[in-house]
């Protein structure tokens, strides 16, 4: 070969080399946000979600590879929620992402999206939103992250096994609290309280709690015992940090006036522990 020739082959090779490193993109999570409604706008700072609400996500793709003479994509998404601990309120939202795409320099980019509910008593503080997305056809992965605030009125459990807010309420069905209880003879002492610290069992993720009642006389004899007044085991899928208790116990017709004691006696089956709890309150 000729010098000449040689250095168009030279060159010819560096153009091709140029345009393929050009041609190659860098798969990305683009347009993440999360909003408190659908189709919203991204939440301010300072905002908070609290127990009940909903948290909206949308992001897109770029970078993507365009494949073949049908223009195809082919993306697959992950979205996950989780709570300042790491633990998620629900399963991993999955999807897949595969149809025609134009090449044209405006196409809007594909978009995909999800939503997770913050479940009953979540630990308060930053959560995160985790996205991953991994082109089929060139292989790559790319993953991004944003963070939300989560309000709870409860505070972190103190991380023993303990009945934590113990409080008379007016009622089964009404938890207004009362806050110095009397009743009348013949009437239902009616309290609420929160269960904290109990452990999980691994391998199916639930929680075995038990608790009764007891009443104490005005001398600290035991009137009336209800040793397993309820029984709380579930399989959750998020880890909760408490389990509310609801009691309830009527008073003989014939009991005195007086100031009697209520103790609450909880049990967790897992961690073979238990705890009590007591409150005041008034006969008259």
């Amino acid at each position: 070969m000729r010098p000449a020739e040689r250095t168009f082959g030279l060159l010819a090779g560096t153009l091709l080399a140029l345009c393929a490193t050009a041609g190659a993109q860098q798969l990305a999570v683009a347009d993440l946000s999360v909003s408190d409604f659908q189709g919203g706008l991204v939440t301010p700072t300072g905002f908070q979600f609290r127990s009940g609400q909903t948290v909206y996500v949308s992001a897109a793709a770029a970078g993507f590879e365009i494949r073949g003479d049908d223009n195809l994509i082919h993306l697959e998404y992950r979205l996950e929620a989780v709570d300042c601990l790491g633990h998620p309120f629900q399963r991993p939202l999955t999807g897949r992402i595969y149809r025609e795409f134009p090449r044209t320099e405006n196409a809007a980019p594909p978009v995909f999206r999800g939503r997770f509910r913050i479940p009953d008593f979540p630990y308060p503080g930053e959560g995160h939103i985790r996205v991953s997305i991994t082109d089929k056809f060139s292989g790559q992965v790319a993953h991004e992250e944003a963070s939300f605030e989560v309000f709870s009125e409860f505070p972190d459990p103190a991380g023993e096994f303990e009945i934590a807010r113990l409080r008379a309420v007016k009622s089964e069905f009404d938890a207004t609290p009362v806050p110095s209880p009397v009743i009348a003879a013949g009437q239902a002492i009616s309290v609420k309280f929160l269960l904290a610290g109990f452990r999980y069992r691994a391998a199916e993720n639930d929680y075995d709690l038990r608790y009764g009642i007891t009443i104490l006389g005005p001398g600290g004899k035991q009137l009336l015992s209800v040793p397993a007044a309820a029984a709380e085991s579930n399989a959750a899928f998020y880890q909760k940090p408490y389990v509310e208790g609801l009691a309830s116990v009527r008073m003989e017709r014939t009991v005195k006036p007086g100031n009697y004691t209520l103790v609450v006696s909880a049990t967790d089956k897992i961690a073979d522990q238990s705890v009590k709890a007591s409150m005041p309150f008034r006969v008259q």
